[in-house]
Order: structure tokens, then sequence, then C-alpha cells
């Protein structure tokens, strides 16, 4: 496989382009021929060496989400098939064309949803979802923008009163998802 690889920290000279072994899927692993992967602030703060990827993520390949098609599938795993078009989030790795995930960190890409756009629902869509929707559904209400201050000129964002959150429509998940994965939203 082809793998997006930081031979250290720094800017753009560090990033390569190297060839590794295919992955093998542990028993409730899948492989995930990535058609499209998100590119994300932490991909960034990884190559400047400021954000360590977790334990047994790979620690030189980037991408935390991914969009694609299961190339194969552990031997614990029932839920996923070859061909079946999935998009996840992973530890590291994502930046590759191949990688393996934990069955349980997949979910089935709607009819309606190009991979492209998928490879950005699972870190960028849900991480951006939740920075709107949470501090207000927790009563935390207006918020500074970083670096505000009353006296700096910067704004204060308003937040979102709990009868406003509870007037907004809930995420529907695809059809198409697992159980579990819905039950997560």
């Amino acid at each position: 496989m082809r793998a997006v690889t930081f031979s250290g920290t720094g800017g753009n000279e560090v990033v390569r382009l190297t060839e590794r072994p295919d992955p093998v899927p542990a028993s409730h692993e899948i492989v995930v021929a990535a058609r499209f992967a998100g590119v994300n602030w932490a991909d960034v703060a990884q190559r400047q060496g400021s954000y360590p990827p977790p334990a047994g993520a790979p620690q030189d390949v980037p991408g935390l989400e991914v969009a694609g098609v299961v190339a194969a599938a552990g031997e614990g795993v029932r839920a996923w098939r070859a061909g079946d078009r999935v998009f996840g989030i992973v530890g590291g790795g994502g930046l590759a064309d191949r990688v393996a995930v934990h069955e349980r960190h997949v979910a089935a890409i709607p009819d309606s949803l190009a991979d492209d756009v998928a490879a950005a629902v699972p870190e960028a869509y849900i991480t951006a979802h939740d920075a709107v929707s949470a501090p207000q559904a927790s009563g935390w209400g207006s918020r500074p923008a970083p670096g505000s201050s009353p006296s700096s000129g910067r704004p204060i964002l308003p937040g979102r009163s709990p009868p406003k959150v509870r007037s907004l429509s809930p995420v529907t998940p695809p059809p198409s998802a697992s159980p579990r994965w819905a039950a997560r939203m």
C-alpha cells in the first residue's frame, strides 16, 4: 500500500509518500481500501510534533477519518463483507491506501452520500456538530472567542439557551447505520 508518512517533525519537508505492506486485520477489525480521507488539524499538529498519535496507532502515518470499501475482514467480524462501503474513524493511519480499523468504528455510507463527503463525517463533521450543540445543551451559555475579553474588542460568542437547543432538530443517523453507531449519536 501507499501511505503518507512523516519522517520526523517539522513542515512539509518531513512529508513522504512511502510503500508499506498491506495491513492484516485482527479478529474484530476490517481493512478499508480508502477512497478518500479527511485531513484535520490533528494531522498538522502531529507533523509539527505537538500531537502524538494514540498508542497502537501508526506513529508516522497520519489520518483520522476514512471512507472506502471493505477489502478484508478478521475472522470475528460479522457485520461487514468485502465490498461494503464504509466510513469511520481511526487512531491514525487513515492517509493510506488501506487501513485496519475496529469493526465498531465504521458505519455504512448511505447511498445518498458521496465517498468524498463521507470521509469528512466521522471527525470533522461530528466534531463541528458537537462544538455547536454540546456546550449550549450543557447550559454553558455565552462563551468567549479565543483571545477575547470585554476590553479586547473581540467578540463574545452568544450561546444558545436550553429552550433554543431543545427546538433544534436532532441529528438523524443515516438509515443504513448500524444500531451501535446510531446509539452513539
